[in-house]
């Protein structure tokens, strides 16, 4: 086959032509040259990449490339036994697998972007589109790419959709983003009375309207009635959001149609709205009428989003009408929102009569007062500065300043933009507002005052939020000092995390400032600095909008990385214990090395963490050395934390030397904690008593969750592992936990308590649960408590709900009442939701009954479940009652996991794979036929949790021969698509 390929791998060899190429491994199946198709797609590239796959990638061919891979894996399946494919099978998932990878992870605006600057075609973009499987993002990325798509290739992609989009139960794969109206502006005409057909089909009123609202300027004058009668039953907001649009596009032979409708919408402020886009197109009268009887209604968002649609529409006599009823609203925030957003369309009387509404006292008007500021007379002036100068916060009084300056000349115009510079420098900025009204100032301030301004956003050091005033200066200079100025502030969100956004939305400001080679150096920011594949995708997409052809190959690249080593890891780690010793240390060792390779600290330390179980003696210096490279504190006391456990006496004073010196920090004191194990009584108190030290000084309200939770399993250690003269101290500290973690930490105290303590603390951690306001994590903590002692089942007697009380028994070992199994059952089928959902609430507590289900009851469980609608519910069911089941009920049970997502249907068939190991062999088939069927449509690190979770099962169906072809597919797919 190597006549196939050029000298570069990447290219067709002499005479061979793409149909040959395309069609190779049909051919080879077809010929029953299965090995020769095996050796194709396992080939390797002289720098590690897979042959076939670059091969195919180079021709935009991926399509071609899964389709390929998908033929190889049937044969496999229809050709070979059970026990002896099992490793090309999970091979071949992860290869799907990581090309779904590269589709889900990738920003829709960079496929969009390849495809508009050439670096893809517009083939390529929509074969990459049609691999992902979540109906959302892919719709979002479509609609993107629509406007690059010539009209046959757009035709296929809008079909497909609206095919889609009409299976029963699809609109929830949608989220409330509205991206299918984005996709059904671009119907084609001869469409478009398919995606009307898909529109009624849809049961939810927001993805009816979104449907139609994108349809709007695709319509034809005799479609509107048709249109207009999907419009029936629905919301007034949702109507009026449709008719808006249809006002916008509507031929003038069918706009006395959509003002009909638009008129028997009942809610004025949204029959405003709805007007807004046709407002010079409607009778003034009806726009007066409607705009009149808003004060009427009361509230105020409705009439807010009304005035702030239709007040740039509006003609300007009835500017005034729209005034008035805008100073009619209730609510104070709507009522001043919704002038503001009249604000450029006031009239200098009008704007002085909102002033004058205006006094000292209302602090909270500063926008208000910013956007009147331009509209008012030169008279009302003075009125607006003495008001500036009452507003309580210095940027309040900047922002209002800086409005103020720009409509004065001269001395007064310097005096007020000095006046506003040094409200700006009585605090550093804290909030997104200050910022944007220090931007704001630094955008208009005279030239002599731009290197104070300079000086003063740089002296924020690190601090991100600065980003837009940075900016706003940089945009004023120009030159190296330009260049310098955007460089710092890129360099300043090194720090910044992704959490909530901010990172994003910081380098979302930076971007269009950014010159080509601050550019190229803000990719190199993105690969060396994000940690997990959504990071990256956070950080690159704000990015892409403004790079050329060559840096968004680079993009690509970096957006196709999977980063995936700790499920890599775990899954290796996994399998090892069924491995031949061989197989064990290429295994450990590629985890060692995955390790060494992971940029993200904390992700390295989870790694390490992994193997951790199963590291030889003369591994061990190999896994510490790795930790010592790990400069960051945090991280380095999370892998000797994940470690501590396992360490072989002789690293022990290795392990401790790495985390001992560390001050407080809740991963290094459950290091500490963890290592006492080892060891004498006096290391133990000495290492214990570091820990509780460390506890000591904690302020719960400066932690965030993650710190706050491991804090707690920090004192929930040394409730079980420190020496009893230490539980006394252990006690006081967990006084600070949660009520939840409280009880936890005194249950675990109690059973190690002398007899001068224990019923103290019983008592106590009773006291401490029947104070928890939620029954679920009441039960919880009664349940783990001693079920002899008489005030803990005094406690559980007394909690209201039959359904949690019997939970509580049950996890008392008392048996769980039936009455708590049917009024749990009751709950599970009474639909507490329009929709006809099932409380999550009620679902959880359901699955926290089964694994006390007594066996007579079992069946009764089952038929409840094959009646639930939520798949995940069934799916954490099935999980959940696994082992109450007998082995004629496992055919039942594993009919259940369906249509769940994938990771929630591996838990399920792990938990059933349990009950299925001691069966014979050939009853095993089944459940791996239906987990073939989970991994063949999942991404790579669901097939890698499933490879995890599976492995034991995978051993039993098919030896270590199984076990070691999956460890190496794991191994080198990992390699393929890193």
């Amino acid at each position: 086959m190597s006549e196939c390929f050029a000298e570069d791998g990447l290219s067709y060899g002499p005479g061979v032509k793409p149909y040959d190429v395309r069609h190779l491994v049909a051919h080879l199946v077809l010929s029953t040259r299965a090995d020769d198709v095996h050796e194709l797609l396992a080939a390797e590239e002289s720098d590690g990449r897979n042959l076939w796959f670059a091969l195919k990638d180079a021709h935009s061919d991926i399509a071609g490339y899964r389709a390929d891979v998908g033929l190889a894996l049937r044969h496999v399946r229809d050709h070979g036994a059970v026990g002896t494919r099992i490793g090309r099978e999970i091979r071949y998932a992860l290869i799907l697998g990581s090309t779904r990878e590269h589709a889900v992870i990738m920003p829709p605006s960079l496929v969009a972007a390849l495809v508009e600057k050439g670096v893809w075609t517009p083939e390529a973009g929509l074969a990459h589109a049609r691999q992902i499987p979540d109906l959302d993002r892919r719709v979002r990325t479509l609609a993107l790419t629509a406007p690059h798509l010539p009209p046959p290739v757009l035709r296929a992609a809008v079909q497909q959709e609206l095919v889609a989009l009409r299976r029963p139960g699809a609109e929830h794969g949608l989220s409330f983003t509205l991206v299918m109206g984005e996709l059904c502006a671009f119907t084609p005409d001869d469409l478009v009375d398919d995606a009307l057909t898909t529109a009624a089909a849809l049961r939810e009123d927001i993805y009816r309207a979104d449907v139609l609202q994108g349809l709007a300027s695709r319509l034809p004058e005799d479609r509107f009635t048709r249109a207009l009668g999907l419009l029936t039953g629905m919301k007034d907001e949702y109507r009026a959001r449709v008719l808006g649009e249809f006002g916008r596009y509507v031929p003038d032979g069918a706009l006395d149609l959509v003002l009909k409708a638009i008129d028997d919408i009942g809610d004025p402020g949204f029959r405003v709205s709805a007007m807004a886009s046709a407002a010079r197109r409607t009778p003034l009268d009806r726009v007066k009428a409607g705009l009149r009887a808003m004060p009427e209604v009361p509230g105020g968002w409705a009439e807010w989003r009304a005035i702030t649609a239709i007040g740039p529409e509006l003609p300007e006599e009835l500017v005034p009408v729209a005034f008035a009823a805008a100073s009619g609203i209730g609510d104070e925030r709507y009522r001043i929102n919704a002038v503001i957003a009249l604000a450029p369309r006031l009239t200098a009387d009008l704007a002085g009569r909102a002033l004058a509404t205006m006094c000292s006292e209302q602090a909270d008007e500063e926008e208000l007062l910013a956007a009147l500021v331009p509209r008012l007379s030169d008279e009302d002036l003075p009125r607006a500065l003495e008001l500036a100068r009452c507003l309580k916060s210095s940027f309040d009084r900047v922002l209002v300043l800086t409005a103020l300056a720009l409509r004065h000349n001269g001395e007064d115009r310097d005096r007020l933009f000095a006046e506003a510079w040094r409200n700006a420098e009585e605090r550093g900025p804290y909030l997104v507002s200050d910022v944007d009204a220090l931007a704001r100032l630094v955008e208009v301030l005279p030239e002599p005052m731009l290197d104070d301004a300079a000086r003063f956003v740089q002296a924020g050091g690190n601090y991100a939020s600065l980003t837009s005033a940075r900016v706003a200066v940089a945009r004023r200079l120009t030159g190296q000092r330009r260049e310098a100025a955007l460089r710092e502030t890129l360099h300043s969100l090194r720090g910044v995390t992704d959490e909530f956004g901010m990172r994003a939305g910081e380098t979302r400001v930076l971007a269009p400032a950014l010159s080509r080679p601050l550019l190229w150096e803000a990719i190199e920011e993105v690969q060396q600095g994000a940690g997990d594949r959504w990071e990256v995708r956070a950080r690159l997409e704000p990015l892409v909008p403004f790079l050329d052809a060559e840096q968004l190959t680079a993009a690509l690249s970096i957006a196709r990385e999977v980063h995936d080593s700790v499920p890599r890891s775990r899954a290796l780690a996994a399998l090892v214990p069924h491995l031949g010793a061989r197989g064990r240390a290429t295994a450990l060792r590629h985890v060692l090395d995955l390790a060494g390779r992971t940029a993200d600290l904390e992700r390295r330390a989870e790694v390490l963490a992994a193997i951790a179980p199963h590291l030889g003696d003369d591994l061990w210096d190999e896994a510490l050395a790795a930790v010592d490279r790990i400069r960051s504190e945090r991280a380095r006391s999370q892998a000797v934390a994940g470690l501590s456990a396992f360490v072989p006496e002789s690293v022990v004073d290795r392990a401790t030397a790495l985390v001992e010196p560390i001050g407080y920090m809740s991963w290094a004191a459950l290091a500490l904690v963890r290592l006492s194990v080892h060891g004498d009584d006096d290391r133990r108190a000495r290492l214990v008593r570091r820990a509780l030290e460390s506890a000591r000084q904690v302020n719960n309200s400066e932690l965030g969750a993650d710190e706050t939770r491991v804090f707690a399993e920090v004192l929930h250690a040394v409730a079980d592992l420190a020496p009893e003269p230490l539980l006394p101290e252990a006690v006081e500290v967990a006084s600070r936990l949660s009520a939840e973690d409280q009880a936890a930490v005194l249950t675990a105290v109690v059973r190690r308590a002398g007899d001068e303590h224990r019923a103290t603390w019983q008592a106590e951690a009773v006291r401490v649960a029947r104070g928890i306001r939620d029954l679920g994590w009441r039960a919880r903590a009664l349940g783990r408590m001693n079920a002899a002692a008489p005030e803990v089942r005094e406690a559980v007697a007394k909690i209201a709900d039959v359904r949690w009380r019997g939970f509580a028994q049950a996890e008392l070992g008392h048996g769980l009442p039936e009455e708590a199994l049917a009024e749990a059952e009751r709950a599970l089928g009474s639909p507490s939701r329009e929709e006809g959902w099932t409380s999550w609430t009620d679902q959880t507590l359901y699955v926290g009954l089964l694994p006390h289900t007594p066996a007579r009851l079992v069946p009764r469980v089952l038929e409840t479940l094959s009646r639930l609608e939520s798949a995940y519910g069934r799916a954490e069911a099935v999980a959940a009652l696994a082992p109450r089941l007998a082995d004629h009920h496992l055919p039942a049970a594993l009919e259940l996991v369906d249509g769940s997502r994938d990771r929630d249907a591996l838990d399920a068939l792990a938990a059933l794979a349990r009950r299925y190991d001691p069966l014979p062999l050939p009853q095993l088939e089944p459940l791996w036929a239906r987990t073939c069927a989970v991994l063949d449509r999942a991404s790579r690190e669901d097939v890698l949790h499933g490879v995890t979770v599976m492995a034991g099962f995978l051993a039993r169906l098919g030896g270590r021969d199984a076990a070691e072809d999956a460890a190496e597919s794991v191994r080198q797919v990992g390699s393929w698509f890193p």
